[in-house]
């Protein structure tokens, strides 16, 4: 027998030991498929790799390429030189001076912090000035990229400059010379050519096309034709190697010249303008004015003078946090124009409006007498017991139209605009709608920022803003310019052109042409704002008063018969507080061919007559003085 000496038991051990080893034997069989699988897995990435490829190296090829190479090249602008801006008659009012500044790279400064500090030494030695001084610069910077870090050098330092540069490495300095704008008689002429400056944050915000070490035009001309005058800005494009030096440089476009602008402004006006305002602002003993000259004619600027004023070099150059902040809190406010920006109630200069009006409508006509003894009283028609009394200035006596301009007669002015006797009046609904008529409640749209709306009052408006009715008394004191009724002095000037060209409301043209040659210039007609519904008989009756206010005996613009040429006028003296006064006046010449109207507001300045009719003498004077009348 086989097994004739092995026991059951040890046969049964090796068979089930047989059975656990093929339970536990590690290997497993792998599936037919798997092979097939992963080679197929292999294929299919290989093939987007290589399908990936050909698509960056064909068809993204060329911004892949620009791409790297921007990862190697600093761009600096190239600053155009501006455009330059001139007076009607040819003369510069501005004019680009050359000047080295400092401008560095951001993105190329070293990392090393002591590497930085030793090369800001450097700098500092030769500027001679503090290095904390420049390390605050760099730490208060808006930009990322690039920053002016000095704005004037003199050429002396500039050369010294660059041979530190070429010595010590510092390859994020750039030197660059640049033009920078002068302004010539810079306080005579700063609310109207403005000033330009660096570029902000905000600027770079709000225009795609600014670059950080840009110069754009802030307020002013420069403002308004900052596209016009700024040119085309070039690229100096820096290539860099790995360590950020510079490896070679080029010019990818060449910067290009501003278009020039002739301005509608008389430079000999707007001097003599701004130094008579600035002596009889003083002399009154008040501290802001404004004052405006156009030519009727077609709505021209020939002079605007907004008082007190600022030097607008002094922005242009560079000016410092210290004089600045003296600047914008000073309580005169010098930054404001407030020719554009400056709301006053008009007083009597808005009677040949409301007189224009009266004739119109046929609430009187001109040979009517009013009498005038120096009030008029008005019962509550709630309570006839309760009396209101509107006073004038001075009783009158029998007043007729032309009478009533020229001598400022309020209770005649009361009587046309809310009625009283016999006489129904305007009304405040026509009232307001002759004054809407000469615009006087809109902007003129004058080519200069922050221009404002004025203000004409009605029942719906002081109901909204007051919570009030409106009464007779409101009407009343909106005849006579006073109330809650604001006018800019621009707004004032254009609608009393309209009386004296018969009826036109130009929007106020401060710009003659833009050109780049001289002998091609595009020269730009006046623009018509409305035309007013009155006949030219109604607007010779207004122009009468007006001549009569200067060489009648009564007359509240007298001294301005002493003008060679013939002066017609309005005063105004506009209440705004319980003793202080507006002095305004209104004034055109010649009167049988106006070229020439001046309004001029002196702030808090008392009577229109005593301290405004000596300004608008010497405008009147400097601008007919060569001409033959």
């Amino acid at each position: 027998m086989k097994y004739q000496r092995t026991e059951f038991e040890e046969v049964f051990a090796d068979v089930a030991f047989e059975s656990d080893k093929d339970n536990s034997r590690l290997e497993v069989p792998i599936s037919r498929k798997t092979p097939y699988i992963f080679l197929t897995f292999i294929f299919l990435l290989f093939s987007f790799f290589w399908v990936r490829t050909l698509w960056l190296a064909i068809f993204e090829g060329e911004q892949w390429s620009l791409i790297a190479a921007r990862n190697t090249e600093r761009v600096f602008p190239i600053l155009a030189p501006r455009g330059i801006i001139y007076d009607y008659l040819g003369e510069a009012l501005v004019e680009n001076v050359p000047i080295f500044r400092i401008v560095v790279d951001l993105t190329r400064m070293p990392q090393d912090k002591n590497i930085l500090a030793s090369q800001l030494g450097y700098i500092a030695k030769s500027l001679e000035i503090p290095q904390s001084e420049l390390e605050d610069r760099l730490a208060k910077s808006e930009s990322s990229t690039n920053l002016v870090l000095i704005r004037e050098v003199k050429q002396e330092n500039a050369v010294e400059l660059s041979l530190i540069q070429a010595q010590n490495d510092i390859f994020w300095m750039s030197i660059e010379s640049v033009p920078e704008r002068v302004y010539r008689d810079s306080t005579a002429f700063a609310h109207v050519l403005g000033y330009t400056s660096e570029v902000t944050k905000e600027d770079i915000g709000s225009q795609a096309n600014y670059l950080p070490t840009e110069e754009i035009g802030k307020t002013g001309i420069e403002a308004s034709f900052d596209g016009i005058l700024r040119g085309i800005t070039g690229k100096n494009i820096f290539v860099v190697d790995a360590k950020g030096k510079t490896d070679k440089t080029f010019i990818e476009q060449e910067a290009k010249s501003g278009k020039n602008i002739r301005l509608t402004i008389d430079s000999k006006l707007q001097k003599a303008l701004f130094k008579s305002l600035a002596q009889e602002t003083k002399k009154a003993g008040a501290r802001s004015a404004a004052a405006v000259a156009l030519d009727p004619r077609d709505g021209s600027v020939r002079a605007l003078v907004s008082f007190p004023s600022y030097d607008n070099n002094a922005f242009a150059q560079g000016i410092s946090s210290e004089d600045y902040s003296k600047l914008i809190s000073d309580n005169a406010k010098p930054l404001l124009n407030r020719v554009v920006s400056g709301l006053y109630p008009s007083g009597s200069v808005i009677k040949p409006v409301v007189g224009l009006a009266a004739l119109t409508e046929k609430v009187i006509t001109p040979q009517k007498r009013i009498s005038d003894p120096g009030f008029i009283t008005v019962s509550n028609i709630y309570d006839p017991s309760i009396i209101y009394t509107y006073r004038d200035w001075k009783a009158h006596g029998s007043t007729n139209f032309v009478e009533a301009i020229a001598e400022s007669c309020d209770v005649y002015f009361y009587t046309v605009g809310g009625g009283y006797g016999d006489i129904i009046g305007l009304g405040i609904d026509r009232l307001a709608g002759w004054l809407r008529q000469f615009n006087l409640d809109k902007e003129t749209g004058i080519d200069l920022p922050s221009e404002v709306n004025g203000l004409i009052p009605t029942p719906e408006w002081k109901e909204k803003e007051k919570g009030e009715p409106w009464v007779l008394g409101n009407t009343y004191h909106l005849s006579i310019g006073q109330g809650d009724l604001l006018v800019t002095p621009i707004g004032l000037a254009t609608a009393i052109s309209s009386i004296v060209n018969g009826g036109t409301v130009y929007k106020p043209k401060l710009i003659e042409s833009i050109f780049e040659k001289k002998d091609f210039e595009n020269k730009t007609e006046g623009q018509v704002i409305n035309k007013i519904s009155a006949s030219e008989e109604n607007f010779n009756w207004v122009k009468r008063g007006m001549r009569a206010a200067v060489n009648s005996s009564e007359g509240t613009a007298k001294l301005l018969n002493q003008v060679k040429v013939s002066v017609a006028a309005k005063t105004g003296t506009a209440q705004v507080g319980s003793k202080r006064t507006h002095a305004w006046i209104a004034a055109y010449a010649p009167y049988d061919d106006p070229e020439l109207v001046v309004v001029v507001l002196i702030e808090n300045g008392g009577e229109g007559s005593i301290a405004a009719a000596p300004v608008a003498k010497a405008a009147l004077d400097a601008y007919f003085e060569d001409k033959d009348q």
